[in-house]
């Protein structure tokens, strides 16, 4: 449930940001360590890549940003 509840937040965060954000600042962001984040990444990511969604996260330059599946 945690991770749930902890996942939608990052994805809520990702989407208002509308821009890449560093594990530090969503770390900061979401008052968690830097492992935390990097776990939640994980989780979102395979949750997008194990769906037919039209969204994914993109990895550019150490930041994460959610976007539209080409």
């Amino acid at each position: 449930m945690y991770l749930d509840k902890m996942t939608g937040a990052l994805e809520a965060l990702l989407f208002a940001a509308g821009e890449p954000v560093s594990v530090a600042e969503l770390a900061d962001l979401m008052q968690l360590e830097k492992p935390q984040v990097w776990e939640l990444i994980s989780e979102l990511k395979q949750s997008y890549e194990a769906e037919s969604r039209g969204l994914m996260l993109r990895e550019t330059a150490g930041c994460f940003q959610l976007v539209t599946k080409p």
